[in-house]
């Protein structure tokens, strides 16, 4: 069990790291009963993950200790499963930072809403912005990044004690294989297949 709380451990302190930040909002508010109703959320949202990775923290670090030795299937499931969570963080959001998503998958959603009498774009004003928002370098590119570097080296101490955890897991190999050159590639290559996928549908319309 603490083996695989482990894996629990890295994905309770990924939302501890986001909601820390955004609960700031909240702290730094002069009367925090009337702060925001979303600061307060994720205020409390904050001290709910710090609970279930500290929870975490207790049972893989400590009380797997005072069990047997694991089994090397064990060791294999705990891995996997850490190697599993970075292929999940391994993408960085410019969107949202602090959340490790495909941004891709986003497009179609922020097209609508720029399509939308909200915004009124028009197709190519809209194309121009989705360029610009994900294709060319940018401070909130920039500041994703070093959250996702924040993230890794956290991830880096809380493994670091852990016999059982791989080399690979342990660097976050997986994870801080990405980069801003690797990002920029991959959003290019991904909006400039967006943008044929969208005009093919249009013209069926």
């Amino acid at each position: 069990m603490g083996l695989n709380l482990s894996v629990r451990g890295i994905r309770t302190l990924n939302g501890k790291l986001v909601q820390h930040r955004l609960s700031n909002f909240h702290l730094q508010h002069p009367n925090q009963e009337k702060s925001p109703i979303p600061a307060q959320i994720s205020y409390h949202h904050f001290l709910d993950e710090s609970f279930h990775f500290n929870t975490s923290t207790i049972l893989s670090h400590d009380v797997s200790k005072c069990l047997k030795p694991p089994t090397y299937f064990e060791r294999y499931v705990t891995n996997l499963g850490i190697r599993g969570c970075q292929k999940d963080h391994y993408h960085v959001s410019v969107a949202i930072n602090g959340i490790f998503w495909y941004e891709p998958a986003l497009y179609g959603a922020i097209l609508k809403i720029m399509r939308s009498p909200l915004f009124g774009f028009s197709m190519e004003e809209a194309k121009a912005m989705l360029k610009d928002c994900f294709t060319k370098e940018t401070e909130g590119l920039h500041r994703s990044f070093q959250t996702h570097d924040e993230a890794i080296s956290s991830y880096q101490l809380y493994l670091e004690p852990l016999d059982f955890i791989s080399a690979q897991n342990k660097t976050m190999k997986i994870m801080a294989s990405n980069s801003i050159e690797e990002y920029l590639k991959t959003q290019k290559q991904a909006l400039a297949k967006f943008f044929r996928l969208t005009q093919l549908q249009n013209s069926r319309q």
